[in-house]
Order: C-alpha cells, then structure tokens, then sequence
C-alpha cells in the first residue's frame, strides 16, 4: 500500500501546518495525527 509516500505527504502537510500557526489547519493536523495513531 502506499504507506511511505502518504508519510512523506504528511509530515510535508504538518510542517506546513506547524509554519502557518492557524487553529483551522491544527485541527487537520489533528485529524491527521489521530489517523496515523490508529493505523
């Protein structure tokens, strides 16, 4: 499956997300990191 290249995605998308500082992007990062917790 592609679980390496949906990685890199989406530690690409946190760092993005950590540079913007916005509560509507922390909540995706939320989402985000609960979906990886549960993979």
């Amino acid at each position: 499956m592609r679980t390496g290249s949906w990685n890199d995605h989406a530690i690409k998308r946190k760092i993005r997300l950590k540079c913007a500082k916005r509560p509507i992007l922390k909540e995706i990062e939320r989402i985000i990191g609960f979906k990886f917790e549960k993979s």
